[in-house]
């Protein structure tokens, strides 16, 4: 028959998200019936695993015990859960304006605070996808004229930084610029062999 069971380490501090083994040992040797049942005190702080695994959930402590199913002899360990995790505490654009054409695009480029920061991921989004799309590395595409805001967002903690993208009709801008007399004659007729290109890449 079993006459007691130990647990090692008997004090544990495990780093949250890192699992660590504990040993049961039953006493005696030659006992037939050498099965445990492994709990935790805190399911919050730390699992336990059937065969005596740690894994740190959160910071704080908990007490995780082993009992034997002959005898119900129990040995206990106290687990401190840390937490070494770095938090983001801003973020910030390579750009708060700029603008794109039609069809053209932007790259922006976020900078997350602290730089050593654990979890640096960023979710972006756009105000008004009609007007300018934006996908999850930054990269900007001019849909149709108009005015959009382009958002990132951290996973940790959820800063959030903006940049205001302008979307023009490129050539189409120009051409309204000119009815419009923002431009000097002069300045018009040494442009004007110039058009046809900006059609054609249109």
């Amino acid at each position: 028959r079993v006459a007691a069971v130990r647990i090692s380490p008997e004090t544990l501090v495990v780093e949250k998200g890192s699992p660590v083994s504990l040993t049961a040992t039953v006493v005696p040797e030659t006992a037939t019936n050498k099965n445990v049942t492994w709990r935790t005190s805190n399911s919050y702080v730390a699992s336990v695993s059937s065969q005596g695994v740690v894994n740190g959930l959160a910071q704080g402590h908990t007490v995780v015990s082993v009992r034997s199913d002959d005898g119900g002899f129990v040995a206990e360990c106290s687990v401190e859960v840390v937490d070494y995790e770095i938090r983001v505490n801003g973020i910030s654009l390579n750009h708060t304006t700029t603008d794109v054409n039609v069809d053209g695009t932007r790259y922006l480029v976020a900078s997350i605070s602290p730089a050593n920061a654990t979890n640096k991921r960023v979710r972006w989004v756009t105000s008004n996808w009609e007007i300018a799309s934006v996908s999850q590395n930054g990269i900007v595409v001019g849909v149709r004229k108009g005015r959009a805001i382009i958002s990132a967002i951290t996973e940790d903690g959820g800063f959030v930084a903006e940049c205001l993208v302008s979307v023009n009709e490129g050539w189409l801008d120009f051409i309204d610029g000119c009815a419009a007399g923002s431009f000097s004659p002069f300045f018009l007729l040494l442009l004007l062999p110039l058009i046809p290109l900006f059609v054609g890449r249109k």
